[in-house]
């Protein structure tokens, strides 16, 4: 990780501009212009840092318009670490960007305040609602679940454990979708693992990040690391590639380590699962399925088959696209009709399957908005004669 200007230059100086990570950005192949592609925004980024360019807001417009997925790394031949350029220049503009500020404020106060902001979105859920449907805008707090999945500390401990692991819930299965992580905790105690959900997690800050609000990242890196270096688990499991490519990766730059043995939970799954004795969810078991690769597991983590040999050892078959793109969740805030757009291309890449699965609760939210069914991979597992 990179995060000063001197180390960003470095970066930037590496670039022979070749043009390699534009053949994969998704903007790019949407809007065709050089300062919407991963080349670009690296060049403005230098620029801004010499001063060369002003924070103005179309500069803003181009670097949100990131999707920081991080498809174009793998492509760089000199190993430019795009992503964190693109971060270090949001952080540089966040302050000079009027356009985003109310919702940096407000993502700030809920993220740092996430029980308190559940509570109320539920008690204001019918208003919400409807402004949602008047402004057409996928609000996530539709359907809102009666509690969270986890308050505080809770260990579920079998008769005879043969390992202990961590659960690394995120925000968006404790607040949004906790029946994931109930199916994630039941699938592990019937391994026999005991599991350990810690009191004190916070945000993996990812989303203050690509906000450009480096020191609340920073902050909630701490908190996290302070909370999970206290475990002593096998392995820190997350149904979220993005909460995973945060604490395993991303923190070295914000808080100089990472959660060293933090992992998706597919990739922990996958070897295991088959001697368990779980099969797949009966609904799903004559259904064409297909595959929808998360960019953070994909392209940050390198996790490309553990989710497709997971839904295998259930006993279930997942066509898988030879190319894979990006589903535009992460800019519902920031540019819709960019989201929008992704969208769009990822459900006609999938029309005629029955059943789009993703390792993502992100995605599955995002591609929810426009297929009929749309599962995590998690709910592939038949889990329901486990109990809590």
């Amino acid at each position: 990780m990179a995060d000063t200007p001197a180390q960003i230059l470095d970066y930037i100086d590496k670039c022979v501009r070749c043009g390699s990570c534009k053949a994969l950005c998704p903007t790019y192949g949407l809007r065709a212009i050089e300062p919407l592609s991963a080349r670009g925004r690296v060049v403005l980024v230098g620029m801004l840092i010499e001063g060369r360019v002003e924070p103005t807001r179309l500069l803003a417009s181009r670097l949100t318009s990131c999707l920081l997925c991080g498809m174009c790394e793998g492509s760089c031949p000199v190993g430019v670490g795009i992503t964190d350029v693109v971060y270090h220049g949001l952080a540089l503009i966040s302050r000079h960007d009027r356009d985003r500020a109310m919702l940096r404020r407000a993502m700030s106060f809920a993220l740092k305040r996430p029980l308190l902001c559940f509570k109320a979105a539920r008690l204001m859920r019918p208003a919400l609602d409807k402004a949602a449907n008047i402004l057409k805008v996928p609000l996530p707090v539709r359907g809102l679940p009666e509690a969270p999945f986890s308050v505080g500390l809770e260990i579920f401990k079998p008769a005879r454990p043969i390992g202990r692991v961590a659960v690394f819930t995120g925000c968006a299965v404790n607040y949004m979708r906790p029946e994931l992580g109930r199916s994630l905790v039941r699938a592990l105690f019937r391994l026999g693992y005991e599991v350990v959900l810690p009191a004190g997690e916070v945000c993996c800050g990812a989303p203050m990040r690509a906000l450009g609000l480096n020191d609340e990242a920073t902050e909630m890196a701490e908190k996290n690391l302070e909370v999970f270096e206290k475990l002593n688990a096998e392995a820190v499991l997350s149904l979220c590639p993005t909460c995973t490519l945060a604490i395993r990766k991303q923190y070295r730059g914000l808080a100089g380590r990472v959660i060293e043995n933090a992992m998706d939970a597919t990739e922990f799954m996958a070897p295991r699962i088959g001697s368990s004795g779980i099969g797949a969810v009966d609904e799903l078991k004559n259904r064409s399925i297909v595959y929808h690769a998360p960019c953070h597991l994909r392209y940050g983590l390198g996790v490309k088959e553990a989710p497709v040999e997971l839904l295998g050892a259930v006993g279930l078959e997942a066509s898988v696209p030879t190319e894979h793109s990006c589903c535009g969740f992460n800019q519902n805030m920031a540019d819709r009709e960019l989201a929008r757009e992704l969208l769009e291309d990822r459900c006609s890449e999938y029309e005629g399957f029955d059943t789009v699965m993703s390792a993502c609760p992100g995605c599955v939210e995002q591609l929810g908005q426009g297929l009929p069914d749309v599962r995590h991979v998690i709910e592939a597992m038949d889990v329901s004669d486990i109990p809590d």
